[in-house]
């Protein structure tokens, strides 16, 4: 019989698997629309309304993918 340690590394469950999955898939697709505002930004023709809205969505960005990234981490050190 096998004794429960408190000190064991718990597994990944299936739902948590999932989610790890999905945040690769979020997080692919976050650094391709930031890599395309980087882009964008670096185009001379751009307004200064266009140059605020892309400044301020590519802030957003670097928090998901900040965020997204620990939670990845988080989970990937349970698989």
């Amino acid at each position: 019989m096998q004794r429960y340690n408190k000190n064991s590394k718990r597994k990944i469950s299936f739902k948590e698997k999932k989610e790890m999955e999905q945040l690769e898939l979020t997080l692919e697709n976050l650094e391709q629309e930031k890599k395309k505002l980087s882009e964008d930004l670096s185009i001379a023709n751009l307004n200064s309304s266009e140059i605020m809205k892309a400044g301020q969505r590519l802030a957003e960005i670097v928090l998901l993918i900040d965020s997204n990234t620990e939670r990845w981490l988080f989970l990937s050190e349970l698989a």
